[in-house]
């Protein structure tokens, strides 16, 4: 059995749905008729098997069990600027799941002003010892 998360899609659908697996963060093809305990929520924890008749990009999650609750938002203070900011369910699941890192504690715009100075700063001594 694999494991990952409930992921809806935009247009907000209810028969059909998607699973993002934990293992290899890729995305799975699911239908309500393949929740024997009915329709799970948005970022539910869910088990399931892939369809012995699908492979590739359009392979078929089956035999679904939810197997733990959505993730609830949280709220959390910038280390950097001091601003409040969320962290969707969504952002916990690929933090903990795919990147496998803690929860951030800064803001995604001082995220990135930090990634982008680092990136600067690593070209600069680069540039500057050749």
């Amino acid at each position: 059995m694999l494991t990952g998360y409930v992921e809806y899609p935009r247009l907000g659908g209810t028969r059909h749905f998607f699973i993002r697996c934990e293992t290899d963060w890729e995305r799975y093809f699911a239908a309500v008729t393949d929740c024997p305990n009915g329709l799970p929520e948005n970022y539910s924890r869910v088990q399931f098997e892939l369809a012995a008749y699908s492979r590739g990009p359009s392979a078929r999650a089956t035999n679904i069990e939810v197997v733990g609750s959505p993730l609830p938002p949280i709220e959390r203070t910038c280390r950097t600027c001091g601003s409040v900011f969320v962290l969707s369910a969504g952002l916990q699941a690929w933090f903990q799941s795919y990147k496998r890192l803690p929860l951030p504690w800064r803001c995604a715009d001082c995220r990135r002003a930090r990634r982008e100075s680092q990136v600067s700063s690593a070209v600069h001594t680069t540039s500057s010892s050749a």
